[in-house]
């Protein structure tokens, strides 16, 4: 039987866990999966006639329909007009016959092999029967509860529930606003239960730090690649980062000495919103093509940027 495949990003063998199906009266399995920010990729067997179309897809509860992109399944050799499946396999498990979305589904950032993730996305149609706990602790997957196919609560909260689960799955950040709290999804396992629309964190909201209400730099920050560049220098002290070298699609590659590369978006909207009477010293390349470093320390005191080394004690430093 002809077979199709491609190289997926997540290049691990989905697998079965037989604890969690035994600790349960419902089905029960796990898959392994791919995060970029807070989101998450898995892999998917969509079977027309026969042949097998392994796609990665991502999942988006806040998504009603699923859909497949005909412009990416045609490159897989995909020749069918609509997007039917006679049968659609999860980590061993089977869902039956479906019919996707036929749209584009490239609705985030890309990560950094487009042509091989983005073919998907799975949205409530495939969701709505299922608890999803989603860990990000190594080896990322997602653990999949069949419900017992009871009614959903109240359709009142729907539209409340809905606003919830869709900062839950952001490429751009791993620290997510729900409601009132900050929750930081590179660390904390969480729960969605679509039949009594509750979300459930394992660990608690992060603390608030208290600062400026607007960081002083308007940034971009890519979670997958831990990449972050300036878009816009917000106070009024602009021209005077402008003169140090600090513009518009600078690259910021640490922040009072420690590599972003190791840091949360949350981490460095803090920083960048300071403390009075405290101090951010900035590392930048000033030319990515050639590689030049520079640094630039801005003074929450005075709210002005200066050089590096005018400061009279290093104490003041956030």
């Amino acid at each position: 039987m002809g077979r199709v495949m491609i190289l997926a990003i997540l290049g691990m063998v989905p697998f079965l866990s037989a604890s969690l199906a035994d600790a349960s009266p419902f089905p029960r399995f796990r898959t392994p999966a791919k995060r970029y920010g807070a989101a998450y990729s898995i892999k998917v067997s969509v079977f027309r006639n026969g042949v097998e179309f392994v796609a990665p897809m991502w999942v988006r509860p806040d998504q009603k329909e699923s859909t497949l992109d005909p412009g990416q399944m045609a490159f897989m050799g995909w020749t069918y007009k609509d997007q039917r499946a006679d049968e659609v396999m999860l980590s061993g498990q089977r869902f039956g016959k479906r019919q996707f979305k036929n749209s584009r589904s490239d609705w985030a950032v890309k990560p950094e092999y487009p042509e091989n993730c983005c073919m998907g996305v799975i949205g409530q149609d495939f969701l709505s029967d299922y608890r999803l706990r989603c860990d990000p602790k190594a080896p990322v997957h997602i653990e999949w509860t069949h419900l017992d196919g009871g009614k959903h609560s109240d359709a009142k909260n729907a539209g409340e529930f809905q606003s919830k689960i869709r900062p839950l799955f952001s490429v751009k950040s791993e620290v997510v606003k729900i409601g009132a709290q900050h929750y930081d999804l590179g660390s904390t396992p969480f729960t969605l239960d679509f039949q009594t629309r509750e979300i459930r964190f394992e660990k608690e909201p992060m603390a608030l730090r208290q600062g400026i209400a607007q960081p002083i730099i308007r940034f971009y920050f890519s979670g997958s690649d831990r990449d972050l560049s300036v878009r816009e220098v917000k106070t009024r002290d602009h021209e005077k980062a402008r003169n140090l070298g600090l513009t518009e699609g600078a690259r910021v590659t640490e922040l009072n000495g420690s590599p972003v590369s190791g840091m949360n978006y949350y981490e460095i909207e803090s920083l960048l919103r300071g403390k009075k009477g405290k101090s951010l010293e900035i590392g930048f390349l000033k030319d990515s093509k050639r590689m030049e470093k520079s640094k630039v320390i801005f003074d929450f005191e005075k709210n002005e940027f200066i050089e590096p080394g005018t400061l009279q004690s290093p104490s003041r430093r956030n």
